[in-house]
């Protein structure tokens, strides 16, 4: 009887070092994949940064085009008296302008 006792305390013991190390296994297994699901984000964030620094950039290139033509529309409005021809080279610089 004392050793069915010995034994199924060793078994009981076995059976909870075995859970323990099974445990820690899935923390590290969960710790891995939090890991993993972190770096994806990061790579994320970093290709929208880029994306929106672009759309930014476009942005400003729209702004600078824009005030460029509404500049000469401005001069074409003040110069309305002056020729077709003087109001067609004007218009013609816009579109070359930076």
């Amino acid at each position: 009887m004392f050793f069915k006792r010995l034994l199924g305390r060793m078994d009981i013991e076995d059976a909870l070092l075995r859970l323990d190390s099974l445990t820690k296994e899935e923390n590290l297994m969960t710790a891995a994949t939090a890991l993993e699901i972190i770096d994806r984000v990061d790579r994320n964030v970093v290709a929208l940064t880029e994306t929106t620094q672009e759309f930014r950039d476009d942005v400003k290139k729209v702004e600078t085009t824009t005030h460029v033509v509404d500049r000469n529309i401005n001069r074409l409005r003040r110069g309305a008296g002056t020729g077709a021809t003087s109001k067609m080279a004007l218009l013609s610089r816009s579109f070359h302008q930076p």
